[in-house]
């Protein structure tokens, strides 16, 4: 067995990758590499552990090959993507940043290095990145729905539907670009226009959950409270384990004056969470309306205790004072 030229095992390896049968294929490559160390056994070694999720021995491999040939931009691509999914952020960006110098008409590095910039807070440098990129392959949909999304951090919500604009011109049905193109109309006030972005999602995909949550939001904007109570019970019935759906049924049956249905939503975002300051506060909220000073007391000292810097502290405060009072004068 010894005496199987190495380039027999990698073929093998090859077939069993193409099968995915990704743990065969690593037994083979190692037998390969024992006869012969390759830089080329080692990345496919890489891709199989990256395949399995094993991302730790899927980084040993591709640094094992690009020791032996540093020039294969893939081999830095894929250590990039694999150190991106153990959150080594620096690092991957590095090893974009480097795959992209050795295939300079290549624009997938330039596309995930920006999405790490984007999500580590350099939206302005994620932008370069996906300018650079949009110059090599302007037809990515990915690159114009994520410089939509570098625009939409920045707050120039114009410059965000321009980029996204242009995503759903190559992909009517981008996820991406019609929920932030929603979002940006959504920050401007433009609700009713915000809408019908986020119904195409919710039409092509009925259990995409963050959009169905996305629409309830612009219905409650909107004052549509019927159209949100059944929108937030569509998304509940496909998460049941959210506490923010809870929570936010809980705030539509409070815009409606329906306190007493309010308090049991509130009370299943509780269980799904603790300390989950929306629902305390509104629970809070909810209670002082039913003139049940207790428990309103006792949610808003504990939303405080969570959330002491919340926009909604000082009124949680007042909450606090106004219950005691309530109760000293045994209301």
């Amino acid at each position: 067995m010894n005496d199987v030229p190495a380039i027999q095992w990698i073929e093998h390896a090859k077939v069993l990758l193409r099968e995915e049968n990704y743990s065969e294929a690593v037994r083979y490559l190692n037998l390969g590499l024992a006869a012969e160390p390759s830089a080329y056994a080692y990345f496919l070694r890489g891709y199989a552990h990256s395949a399995q999720e094993q991302y730790e021995e899927a980084i040993r491999s591709y640094r094992f090959s690009i020791e032996l040939e540093s020039d294969k931009h893939v081999a830095w691509f894929n250590l990039g993507n694999a150190l991106q999914a153990l959150g080594r952020v620096d690092d991957a960006i590095d090893a974009f940043t480097k795959a992209s110098e050795l295939s300079p008409n290549e624009a997938d590095p330039l596309i995930n290095k920006g999405r790490l910039l984007d999500d580590t807070g350099r939206p302005r440098e994620a932008i370069k990145c996906y300018d650079l990129a949009l110059k090599l392959a302007p037809d990515d949909v990915i690159g114009w729905a994520n410089r939509g999304n570098s625009f939409l951090q920045l707050g120039e919500f114009e410059e965000a539907r321009t980029s996204y604009s242009q995503a759903l011109k190559l992909d009517g049905g981008d996820r991406a670009s019609l929920l932030g193109s929603a979002e940006c109309l959504s920050r401007e006030g433009k609700f009713a226009e915000a809408v019908p972005f986020v119904q195409r999602r919710t039409k092509t995909e009925p259990r995409d959950v963050a959009a169905l949550v996305q629409l309830g939001i612009l219905h409650l904007r909107l004052d549509q409270n019927e159209e949100a109570l059944a929108t937030f019970k569509r998304a509940g019935r496909l998460d049941p384990d959210a506490p923010s759906i809870w929570n936010n049924l809980g705030e539509t049956m409070g815009r409606m004056g329906r306190w007493r249905e309010a308090v049991p939503y509130f009370n299943k975002s509780l269980e799904k969470q603790t300390d989950y300051a929306p629902a305390l506060f509104g629970k809070a909220r909810a209670l002082m309306n039913l003139k049940r000073w207790s428990g309103a007391l006792q949610n808003a000292e504990r939303f405080l205790e969570v959330a002491p810097d919340d926009s909604l502290a000082d009124t949680a405060r007042q909450y606090v004072r106004l219950s005691r009072e309530m109760m000293d004068q045994g209301e």
